[in-house]
Parts: C-alpha cells; sequence; structure tokens
C-alpha cells in the first residue's frame, strides 16, 4: 500500500526569527555538513555533537507541544522540521528524531488539545514522513539492526501511530519469516490500543493461521474489556495455536466481561479447550457460570469418551467449588452421595470426590 506525500505546508518568506529558530537552523547547519561530506571520514558529528543535537531537538519537541497558533511563522518552522526529521531518518538519526515525531503524535492522537490548523500540520508531517522510503529504512533497521539501532527505529514507527498501522498488519500477514513477524508485532505492542481498530477490521477467519495467533497475542498486550470481543471468533478457530493464543489473550484482558464470553463459546470448543475454559470460569469466580455448569453436570455423555466426560466433569465440579455459590450444593450433593447399582455408577469415583471437595470448599466460606 503507497502512502502518498501530502502537499507541502506552505512557507512565507517574511518569518519571525527566535530561539527555535536557532535551534533548527543549528541542526540544519550539522546536516548541510553531513550532505556536503558524503560519507567522508569526519562527515558523521563527534559525540559532543551528538550531545548537541539531542538537546537541539529536545528543545524543538518542547516547542511543538507548547505553540498554540498557526501563524505564518508556525507554518514554516514546521516546514524546516520536517525537513530535519527527513534528514535525521536518512541518515539514521532515530533516536533524535523521536522526541519531535512523539510531539507532532501528541497532536494527532489529541493527548495534547491544539486548533484545528495545528492539527492538521501535525497529520500531513506525520503521513509525509511514513513514506515508503522511511518505511523501509526502518524496517531495515529493525531487521537487520545494521546500526545497533533497533528500539531506536521501533519508537520512530510508534510515534507514526496509526498512521502506519495498515501497512504493518499486511506486513505481518505476508511475511514468511519469523524474525520479521516478531519485529512487526514488537512494533504494533509499541503503538498500542490505537492500533486496535485496525486489527478488528483485518481479522479474517481465511487469513493464514499464523497471522491470527499473532493478532491473538497482540490483542493480550495491548487490548482491553472493550476489544474482547474480537477474540471471540479467534477462539472458535479449528487451529488449536489459535484458539489457544485467543484464550491466553482473554484471560489477560479481558476483566469483568471474559465470564460472558467464555460462556457464549463453551458449547462449540473441542474438548481440551472447553476444559481450560471451565478451569478459567473457576478461578474468576465466574457467579454467571453456575446455572450452565450444573446442567453440563446433569448431561448425558452422548458421544465423548468415557474418560473424557469423567474430566469434564471433574473439572466442573471444581469450579463449581471454586466459585462458592450455594446454589451447587444440591446438585453436588447427588453427586457425592449418588449409589452404584451393579457396578453402573451414575458419576466415578473420581467425580464424587471432587464433588465432595466442592462441598467442603463452599461449607467453609
Amino acid at each position: 500500500m503507497k502512502i502518498e506525500k501530502d502537499e507541502e505546508i506552505v512557507s512565507s518568506p517574511d518569518i519571525a526569527e527566535g530561539p527555535i529558530s536557532d535551534s533548527i537552523a543549528e541542526l540544519e547547519k550539522v546536516f548541510t555538513r553531513i550532505n556536503a561530506m558524503d560519507g567522508a571520514i569526519g562527515a558523521m558529528p563527534s559525540e559532543e555533537k551528538m550531545a548537541m543535537i539531542n538537546k537541539l531537538s529536545i528543545q524543538a519537541a518542547e516547542w511543538v507541544e507548547r505553540e498554540e497558533n498557526c501563524t505564518l511563522e508556525y507554518k514554516e518552522l514546521c516546514r524546516r522540521l520536517e525537513a530535519l526529521l527527513q534528514e535525521f531518518i536518512s541518515n539514521g538519526f532515530f533516536a533524535e528524531a523521536t522526541p519531535i515525531i512523539n510531539a507532532f503524535s501528541k497532536i494527532n492522537t489529541g493527548t495534547l488539545k491544539k486548533d484545528d490548523g495545528v492539527r492538521d500540520i501535525s497529520i500531513r508531517i506525520l503521513r509525509n514522513l511514513a513514506s515508503d522510503n522511511n518505511f523501509n529504512i526502518l524496517f531495515k533497521e529493525i531487521n537487520t539492526g545494521e546500526k545497533n539501532k533497533k528500539n531506536e527505529a521501533c519508537q520512530v514507527f510508534a510515534g507514526f501511530g496509526s498512521i502506519v498501522i495498515n501497512k504493518l498488519l499486511d506486513g505481518l500477514k505476508k511475511a514468511s519469516d519469523s524474525k520479521a513477524r516478531i519485529s512487526i508485532i514488537h512494533i504494533i505492542e509499541e503503538i498500542g490500543p490505537v492500533a486496535i481498530p485496525a486489527i478488528k477490521a483485518s481479522i479474517d477467519m481465511n487469513a493464514p493461521w499464523y497471522y491470527l495467533r499473532n493478532m491473538a497475542y497482540v490483542l493480550g498486550r495491548i487490548g482491553n474489556e472493550k476489544s474482547i470481543d474480537i477474540l471471540k471468533p479467534l477462539l472458535l478457530h479449528k487451529e488449536k495455536r489459535v484458539s489457544k493464543e485467543a484464550f491466553k489473550s482473554v484471560y489477560q484482558t479481558g476483566g469483568n466481561m471474559r465470564g460472558s464470553l467464555l460462556l457464549s463459546v463453551l458449547p462449540h470448543v473441542d474438548k481440551e479447550l472447553r476444559i481450560n475454559i471451565i478451569e478459567m470460569l473457576g478461578k474468576i469466580k465466574c457467579a454467571e457460570a453456575v446455572t450452565d455448569l450444573q446442567f453440563m453436570l446433569k448431561s448425558k455423555a452422548g458421544t465423548m469418551a468415557k474418560n473424557d466426560q469423567i474430566s469434564l466433569q471433574e473439572e466442573i465440579c471444581n469450579a463449581l467449588g471454586a466459585i462458592g455459590s450455594t446454589e451447587a450444593i444440591k446438585i453436588l450433593s447427588e453427586i457425592a452421595e449418588s449409589k452404584s447399582i451393579l457396578g453402573m455408577g451414575a458419576y466415578s469415583k473420581e467425580v464424587k470426590y471432587a464433588a465432595e471437595r466442592a462441598l467442603a470448599y463452599i461449607k467453609k466460606r
């Protein structure tokens, strides 16, 4: 997906000079010298000069965060900053670019409240900087570590935020190399919750299973209760590695919504995941699960193998005990006290013991 460069920010010849203009001028001198020397020895700044660049970059970022009015001076200084940020990225000065990019990003996301003119300029700058060429420069560094600046390149991507998320997701879907996929996942984690709408839109059950597993993984790190429903189709995926990852993410991020979501998929998942879900319902003390769990205890095995049925019933008893609802006392008592007739017991001894333990736990509370 090609990201087109937006129109240039309007420049004005009559710009008042000030401290920020002096800082920008100093930075421009650095890159004029680097470009003039074109790779010659001594072209890159000294350690002392790099410290100055860092300081000037922070000053520029503070100015971006502080300014309120979209004046001609503001537009011109932002135009010069955009050109400098392009130089930063082209020359591998990722850490030095990050404070200024983050300042524009805060305006773009609304973290910093600015008027429409200022916000439009910030969006335009970020879109211009998130060009195909810069994307490739940053991604190459993340994959190769050529400049030993992987983390710094990730931070620049994170500053671009939602502007690059669709391209990252597309890359994640197509990447055949696991290292490349891990790198993209790390970038998306850094971008954070603003990536969730794009992730939701990208989930297609026909996508490669490893892509869907990665989406489940990412949602477990940046998601929340409001995004938990995105994981529902992944819980039902036929590939176990996808459903298991989705299950873990539900536990990590689902909060108070976990119980109702897990109950909704419980009848439709395979036996292994069903056991895991029942165990979780007990751990989170999901009172709304008591009725469904009791119904499952009373149900006949159907086509389920005997050992699987015993494991399921044991886990249900354990979960009912963990939840601690007195509503379950009646059925647990019936199981614990059930008698075998001619060797044909309604419940196995393992299930009866589990029911007894559950009863004891409930009555202690």
